[in-house]
């Protein structure tokens, strides 16, 4: 009777354990609603927020998808196909205004007389014409997508046809969050004869990029580096005098980082890993979250914008492992990336899919204030 009554006094402690763990979860908790104007004090890295890898893309062509599975070794190293190209986005004002993405992420290539990716020569692959018909490729201009020739679906072909979007979403969403964007700055080719031969981001080429992003968008709609360097000498004595900008002195605005961006400019902040490499690095790029929980933590700590990934590939929408997002949260990191604000919908049909998905408790929660259970609705 004694050992009865142990083993069901064991099993009550232990479920009492799992729902107390259940509720101290950060995305297990509903939390509770604020607005701008309660929170308009708190500092723009004492939020995290949900966003989307490489958010311009639509999946691959299903028919040079199957093809490259058998030819993977003319691809970028380590790329699988069937394993990391499945995942597809909607367009970036569904994902704003339906699935709380408030950091976006753009792959951008230099084409500075147009006409490099006109063609898609993959498509011969599959025994199709490769001319893509689509004259906005000819004009001069940073492009937008994924990797050319075999994986080049995306909803904006140009750079400045995706910030044209952003800044009418903007001026729709009068006093929105302040949006992150960051800028992989891509020199991806294909090594086969026929196929795109891409333009390296030489100084001149970099230089490029901020005169874009300001023939689209004003003054009034950006945070740059300058504007937060001031009078000081570096971003990081910036950073540690002032710290970064209110809520409310950064809403309505787009702050771009640089993933490859090393010169420092007055528009877009660049980014390294280190934390001790800091005098105009106040981005970190540190993915990992389950590997380098500590270090992001300490870059936290020290007053950085953290960007991790909460998921790599389509590995944890297959098999439904949420330790990795979970520690992302857990991490403090303020730009949590995803390719699943939403479930794919495959799982409704396909055993080997699963609802896995990074969204807030709160359904309408744009951001999560990191000191509180609090979750902004704007």
């Amino acid at each position: 009777m004694k050992s009865t009554y142990k083993t069901l006094l064991i099993g009550f402690l232990l479920v009492l354990l799992a729902v107390s763990c259940k509720d101290d979860n950060i995305l297990e908790s509903q939390g509770r609603a604020c607005n701008l104007d309660e929170i308009s004090d708190v500092k723009i890295n004492e939020i995290q927020v949900i966003g989307s890898h490489n958010s311009y893309r639509l999946r691959t062509y299903q028919p040079i998808l199957t093809v490259l599975q058998a030819f993977t070794s003319f691809l970028p190293e380590e790329s699988d196909p069937l394993n990391e190209w499945e995942y597809n986005h909607v367009p970036l004002p569904e994902q704003l205004d339906e699935h709380n993405v408030r950091a976006i992420e753009l792959d951008i290539y230099y084409d500075p007389e147009g006409g490099i990716f006109f063609n898609r020569a993959g498509l011969a692959l599959v025994g199709e014409p490769i001319a893509s018909g689509i004259e906005a490729y000819n004009e001069p201009g940073l492009k937008v997508l994924h990797i050319p020739d075999v994986d080049y679906r995306t909803h904006y072909v140009s750079f400045k046809d995706a910030l044209q979007t952003l800044l009418n979403w903007s001026e729709s969403h009068p006093g929105h969050l302040p949006v992150f964007i960051m800028l992989e700055l891509k020199e991806t080719e294909i090594p086969l004869p026929g196929f795109a031969k891409v333009k390296d981001f030489t100084t001149t080429a970099k230089a490029s990029i901020p005169v874009e992003i300001r023939e689209v968008l004003p003054e009034d709609k950006l945070f740059t580096p300058k504007e937060m360097r001031g009078d000081f000498t570096t971003l990081y004595e910036a950073l540690q005098a002032e710290g970064w900008p209110t809520i409310e002195q950064a809403k309505g605005k787009f702050l771009f980082f640089g993933l490859g961006q090393n010169e420092i400019g007055e528009t877009i902040f660049g980014t390294n890993s280190s934390i001790t490499n800091n005098d105009d690095f106040v981005i970190k790029v540190i993915d990992g979250p389950e590997s380098n929980f500590n270090r992001i933590q300490e870059a936290v700590e020290m007053g950085f914008i953290v960007r991790t990934r909460a998921d790599s590939g389509t590995k944890e929408a297959r098999s439904g492992d949420v330790s990795r997002r979970d520690k992302a949260v857990e991490s403090g990191a303020q730009l949590i990336y995803t390719d699943y604000y939403q479930p794919d919908q495959r799982y409704l049909t396909d055993l080997t899919w699963t609802d896995y998905h990074f969204q807030w408790p709160l359904s309408n929660g744009k951001a999560r204030v990191k000191s509180s259970d609090c979750y902004i609705t704007e």
